[in-house]
């Protein structure tokens, strides 16, 4: 059975950059949450997203993706 996910992104620091924090990226069905982020790049996302989403670590240009904003923000807030 389907259901509906939100899906939060770590904050991160790269060298020379602001820091970035934690973020709402969308929503989306799945039977997992897995599932439900990788739904959520395949359909709503640009062609810059498909591009930086890997499906198998779950993960947006090397950043985490959540269930709750609580555990995006344990990195980097």
């Amino acid at each position: 059975m389907s259901k509906l996910y939100d899906i939060y992104m770590e904050g991160f620091h790269a060298q020379g950059n602001a820091p970035a924090r934690a973020d709402y990226v969308g929503f989306a069905n799945g039977e997992t949450f897995t599932e439900a982020c990788a739904t959520y790049y395949r359909t709503q996302g640009t062609e810059e997203d498909k591009r930086f989403y890997d499906v198998e670590r779950n993960t947006y240009y090397g950043c985490r993706l959540f269930e709750t904003m609580t555990e995006a923000q344990r990195s980097f807030g």
